[in-house]
């Protein structure tokens, strides 16, 4: 089973967070719940092939203001935060789903600290690929998507908006982690 191609991630984040043309429910209304749950592990795992090939110094330099007025993140942080992002996220919609055993093979993600070198960032990202591998044995992926949550950011989501959130803000941070290699 084929995951969704890096390009339609990006395509389907400049719709709903730049243009906000589009809402996550509605583009994850044509996409099937096999392919954003295959997505997700491919990402993970494109994600730690990144940070195998990425210098020491991305995470060790010290954080940086930009020019916009936003903070650059070190490696580790990126990772942390896409690790911590994909047990919430995905936590929501397994109990949108009524997916009891399929949120708490999350738990092994764990929480991790910003400041985590390439060798952790390495089996953080091992750890929740193995643990969204478990998440998606248990994850009812023919029961009834109709259920929705109210997120003040998001708005209305249901799990398929959930799990498209995660694929495509893991995409996302893939792209910024890779952009750490020049």
């Amino acid at each position: 089973m084929a995951g969704i191609n890096s390009q339609t991630q990006s395509d389907i984040f400049g719709r709903v967070f730049t243009e906000r043309t589009s809402t996550l429910d509605a583009e994850a209304s044509v996409l099937d719940l096999p392919d954003l749950l295959t997505t997700i592990v491919e990402n993970l795992d494109a994600t730690r092939s990144v940070v195998l090939e990425l210098p020491e110094t991305a995470f060790a330099v010290p954080e940086r203001v930009m020019a916009n007025g936003e903070v650059d993140w070190l490696a580790g942080k990126i990772v942390s935060h896409v690790c911590d992002i994909q047990h919430r996220v995905c936590g929501q919609a397994a109990q949108l789903m009524g997916a009891a055993d399929a949120a708490t093979a999350l738990e092994a993600i764990g929480s991790w600290p910003d400041t985590i070198g390439q060798r952790e960032a390495v089996d953080v990202l091992t750890a929740a690929g193995d643990a969204q591998r478990s998440f998606n044995a248990h994850f009812p992926v023919d029961g009834d998507t109709t259920s929705t949550s109210q997120s003040e950011r998001f708005g209305t989501v249901g799990p398929k908006g959930w799990l498209l959130l995660q694929v495509i803000h893991s995409n996302t941070h893939r792209l910024q982690l890779r952009a750490l290699m020049d």
